[in-house]
């Protein structure tokens, strides 16, 4: 058996499971993960966590693995782009705190209407070598997880969702190429 067929079963596998989640979910709240959050996380950045009427989190990260937190990129107009903060800050500035005004604007109360992952052409397109798990809103806004504020290429989610307890990762599917 390939690695790509090997790989396919567990990523189909985890994109129902977080569609059954997260589809048609309002989110009740957005905000920057706190200094303890991130540190239990072994992680040097503070990302923005969604959270949905069903208690499960949304979390950008930086890849796969859960090394770093990740950005997040959306087809917003107001902010295309929310970067994680840098950890263990005595406060937060003023810049920080207007971005999460934003953001509990543009996020707050708005429903789940679709998941998917981007296409192949969509991630090259952009320059990618993953395929990240993406969310549309039902204003469609579109959003999904970037490895850095660059936009270097796709993240991956950390997602908490309450019936399976635990912590798992909406992963990102490698390109295929020629």
């Amino acid at each position: 058996m390939s690695k790509k067929t090997q790989k396919t079963p567990y990523k189909i596998e985890t994109q129902k499971l977080a569609q059954s989640a997260i589809i048609g979910q309002r989110i009740v709240d957005a905000y920057f993960l706190s200094d303890a959050q991130v540190s239990d996380l072994g992680w040097y950045h503070r990302p923005i966590a969604l959270v949905l009427e069903n208690d499960t989190y949304l979390i950008p990260q930086r890849d796969d693995e859960g090394n770093d937190a990740g950005a997040l990129m959306t087809t917003a107009f107001s902010l295309p782009t929310i970067a994680p903060l840098s950890a263990n800050r005595a406060q937060a500035s003023l810049r920080e705190t207007m971005i999460e005004t934003e953001m509990k604007a543009l996020f707050k109360g708005k429903r789940i209407s679709d998941t998917y992952f981007l296409t192949n052409a969509q991630a090259t397109d952009l320059g990618w070598a993953h395929r990240p798990f993406a969310i549309v809103l039902e204003n469609t806004t579109l959003i999904f997880p970037l490895r850095d504020s660059e936009a270097n290429d796709a993240g991956a989610w950390l997602t908490l969702i309450p019936t399976l307890s635990k912590l798992s990762t909406i992963a990102t599917i490698a390109t295929q190429h020629g």
